[in-house]
């Protein structure tokens, strides 16, 4: 097994196809990352107002409402609660990205990539966005 021991980001998964589910857990997790699942749109905002996440990768075509409209209530939830730094949204997408890109954009979503997620990209997530990201960042803005 060449199971990370560390993990570098703890990521808000929302996906309502439960094998595209499993096989994005599954990438992430070998990625080094713990997840937290939900199936629809009302699970992913209540999980993400009790708990911290280094980013959020959402489907976008959702049942109860779509992913940019949970993005949307997402920012406006850290805006009333007077967060300081926004957590990234990703979109996933099976449909014309560049539509989806610049509607998730308008959205507060920071990217939006096609599905099925890849190992390469979610590993380029987790290096911009864990842990390590953080930590290093926190340490050269007191420090430097």
């Amino acid at each position: 097994k060449n199971e990370p021991t560390e993990t570098f980001a703890h990521i808000l998964l929302v996906e309502d196809n439960p094998m595209a589910m499993k096989v994005a857990d599954m990438i992430l997790n070998k990625q080094g990352a713990t997840t937290d699942k939900a199936y629809n749109s009302h699970d992913a905002l209540s999980l993400f107002k009790k708990n911290h996440y280094d980013f959020i990768i959402t489907d976008i075509g959702l049942p109860d409402y779509s992913g940019f409209e949970l993005a949307q209530k997402i920012k406006a939830f850290e805006k009333e609660q007077g967060s300081p730094s926004p957590t990234p949204i990703i979109g996933l997408t099976a449909h014309a990205k560049q539509e989806a890109l610049l509607q998730g954009n308008q959205c507060g979503m920071l990217d939006v990539c096609e599905k099925p997620l890849t190992a390469k990209v979610a590993q380029s997530y987790i290096q911009m966005f864990g842990h390590l990201v953080n930590c290093f960042i926190w340490f050269w803005y007191y420090t430097g």
